[in-house]
């Protein structure tokens, strides 16, 4: 597991959760299962990004523990907790699938104001038996 990296950043455009999601290109004989997974990894990297990365715990799997913001970077600090205070996604990016079901990927988070970014390498998304996406990070 990597630590997130911070970096600044100038003229960067983040966008929406869903709109991030929707441009990840997948192989096409994963992009069924790929589509199946799209409605957790919206949520979590929604909760990820609105700093509510404890939501994210029951989608985690045993024994570990959410990726999260930090807003103790400058200007990832915010008074309010609300969602109106959230980020944006600069990229999706590494999507690999390493089993028929399971991928792994990379999410670059943007301040609203484009100064900043956050990286997080090697997101895991597994679907289990039941048909559920759990996280490992």
């Amino acid at each position: 597991k990597s630590e997130p990296t911070l970096t600044k950043s100038r003229n960067l455009v983040g966008q929406t959760v869903p709109g991030a999601i929707l441009g990840v290109k997948v192989p096409k004989e994963y992009q069924a299962k790929f589509d199946s997974a799209k409605p957790r990894m919206q949520e979590f990297l929604a909760n990820m990004a609105c700093y509510k990365a404890n939501k994210n715990d029951k989608f985690m799997e045993a024994g570990t523990g959410a990726p999260a913001l930090r807003r103790d970077d400058s200007h990832f600090k915010r008074v309010s907790g609300t969602c109106s205070d959230n980020v944006d996604i600069l990229s999706i990016e590494n999507v690999k699938f390493i089993a028929k079901n399971a991928f792994s990927f990379s999410v670059t988070f943007i301040t609203a104001d484009g100064e900043e970014t956050t990286k997080f390498d090697d997101l895991i998304f597994t679907q289990y038996p039941s048909g559920e996406w759990l996280v490992r990070w």
